[in-house]
């Protein structure tokens, strides 16, 4: 092979010559490409139910596009053998301490040894759930008869002339 001929590919995107593309781009084009793609709206991790925006971002797992946290997109960047389903990944990436008691059978060492997990204060079921929590007991209403009366009107001091 001769000094002028090229060993790899050539970007669509910046024309740099590589040795293997993803989707026509080099991998800095690509990663540019995939995390400006915009997450839609009411998305949710589909490893962990996170639902920050901020958070989402849309990762290629087995050819698909699934929106998915930096942290759930970075650990499965990272694997060396990615799982095959989506259930295998969500039991590998899984990180709720509170599925398997801790302290079975230890000494409770508190000094006011109540259970604080009486009843289920984390309404989510997961991701994919549809369950709400109902914020109708957290609404206040307030009488708009309370806000009537003088107002205060506050006026900037005119202009010196």
């Amino acid at each position: 092979m001769s000094a002028t001929e090229s060993k790899g590919e050539c970007c669509q995107a910046c024309g740099a010559e590589v040795p293997h593309l993803r989707r026509g781009r080099c991998t800095v084009c690509y990663l540019r490409w995939a995390e400006s793609r915009p997450v839609g709206a009411g998305a949710a991790c589909v490893v962990c139910g996170n639902r920050r925006r901020d958070d989402l971002q849309l990762i290629e797992y087995r050819r698909r596009w699934m929106p998915m946290c930096h942290t759930c997109g970075q650990r499965l960047h990272r694997m060396d053998d990615v799982p095959q389903s989506l259930l295998e990944l969500r039991a590998r990436l899984a990180r709720e301490r509170r599925a398997v008691p801790r302290r079975a059978g230890a000494a409770d060492g508190r000094v006011f040894q109540i259970d604080r997990r009486i009843g289920d204060r984390r309404r989510f079921g997961g991701p994919g759930s549809e369950e709400f929590i109902d914020a109708a007991p957290l609404v206040i209403e307030t009488a708009a008869d309370e806000f009537e009366g003088e107002y205060t009107q506050i006026v900037s001091p005119a202009p010196p002339s």
